[in-house]
């Protein structure tokens, strides 16, 4: 069953503040410390995160490419980004509080994206990269519904491009079902987080038995 809309509104406004807590937070070997985002330092995967919510908020989304919202923003310190990215969520949280079940199946500013795909994207990102920073620096990932919501945006992704029909029994989140699949198909089953990993290239699917195609940047 996937997070319903309140669920998600409330679990990116959430992660945003997480995100800036764990940002706020750091020292600065921590903030230059090699991330698994091939070439990005901890500093890298912070503008990148403030980036989205800052083009989310120009009206802008899609515009700029993480490299040049990388470029704009890597030379802020922790505690400059991390107020940055609460005045922007401070913006957009009146907007998604204010989604009605039509408006939240209806179209986002993103092409052939609803509004509830696109915050569940930007939960999606808030989460992974907050991981991407935690595991550099040393610090446990974090579970709950913050993986939920990675491995929805995961799921829907694939089913998008065509891949399965498969469904995730995968540990800690409830079962998900791509491509019309309600038991038929291959199952998928083991760690979420080593799965929304794989699944987002920033680990090896034969670790779990899975295909290349798994890989939604593939």
């Amino acid at each position: 069953m996937s997070l319903s809309r309140i669920s998600v509104i409330d679990g990116f406004l959430d992660s945003a503040e997480v995100f800036a807590e764990l940002v706020a937070g750091l020292r600065s070997d921590q903030w230059t410390a090699p991330t698994r985002c091939e070439g990005w330092r901890v500093r890298d995967v912070a503008a990148h995160v403030v980036g989205i919510a800052e083009d989310v908020t120009n009206g802008t989304t899609g515009q700029r490419t993480p490299a040049d919202q990388v470029a704009a923003l890597s030379a802020e310190p922790p505690e400059a980004l991390a107020a940055k990215l609460r005045g922007y969520i401070d913006g957009i949280r009146p907007v998604v509080r204010a989604l009605d079940d039509a408006a939240w199946e209806g179209p986002s500013p993103v092409p052939e994206m609803s509004m509830r795909v696109g915050v569940l994207t930007l939960w999606h990102e808030q989460y992974l990269h907050g991981d991407d920073i935690r595991a550099a620096i040393g610090y446990p990932s974090l579970r709950g519904e913050g993986l939920q919501a990675c491995v929805e945006r995961v799921a829907y992704e694939l089913e998008h491009q065509g891949w399965g029909p498969a469904r995730l029994e995968l540990d800690g989140v409830a079962a998900i079902a791509i491509g019309g699949s309600n038991g038929n198909g291959r199952v998928v089953s083991g760690d979420a987080l080593q799965f929304a990993l794989i699944a987002t290239g920033r680990a090896e699917p034969a670790a779990m038995g899975l295909p290349a195609e798994v890989n939604i940047y593939r």
